[in-house]
């Protein structure tokens, strides 16, 4: 929703700019991708304690295998929630 993506955008904020969590790539004009940290297919819901803000090029290594990333991403979620 369009409620839960600004929460997102604003928790991933650097002085409140937007930014990539991984590489700190700030967002100025838009472009952020949300990353669901447990997909949608194995259950992860559209929430902000599943979804965090990468850049195109961190998004894309994501999804090309760079596990890397996807363990600070669940690092980052449980250092702010807990789960």
């Amino acid at each position: 929703s369009p409620e839960v993506r600004a929460k997102v955008l604003e928790r991933d904020s650097i002085e409140g700019v937007p930014c990539c969590i991984w590489c700190g790539k700030p967002f100025l004009h838009g472009g952020a991708n949300l990353h669901h940290v447990t997909s949608r297919g194995a259950g992860g819901e559209g929430s902000e304690t599943n979804l965090v803000t990468l850049c195109f090029m961190c998004h894309t290594a994501l999804h090309n295998g760079h596990s890397e990333i996807q363990n600070f991403c669940k690092a980052y979620l449980k250092d702010r929630y807990g789960e």
